[in-house]
């Protein structure tokens, strides 16, 4: 389900592109998947593949893999339904 900004504040992020996603009440932005000892992770991002096939404008037939993202294993409970989701892709660590 698509979520609306509830409060100017969250508008104005969103305009300055300072807010990507929304954030669940209870997880934030951000899912941990370990903890401290004694605790457990919050829950595990899971990504799946849907391939599609793809006709080339030289007639050859190729297969992309469209990830959906999800998340299984929650600790704390379910997420809220307007949270949404995007990969977080690690800068590269150099030296």
């Amino acid at each position: 389900p698509t979520r609306r900004s509830s409060d100017v504040e969250e508008r104005a992020e969103l305009a300055a592109r300072k807010l990507l996603n929304f954030p669940d009440p209870v997880y934030g932005s951000q899912l941990q998947g370990l903890a401290v000892p004694g605790l457990k992770g919050e829950g595990r991002m899971r990504v799946d593949y849907q391939e599609e096939k793809v006709t080339l404008a030289g007639g050859s037939v190729v297969s992309l893999r469209k990830p959906g993202y999800s998340v299984d294993g929650l600790g704390y409970g379910p997420l809220d339904p307007r949270t949404t989701l995007s990969p977080r892709l690690t800068p590269p660590m150099i030296g």
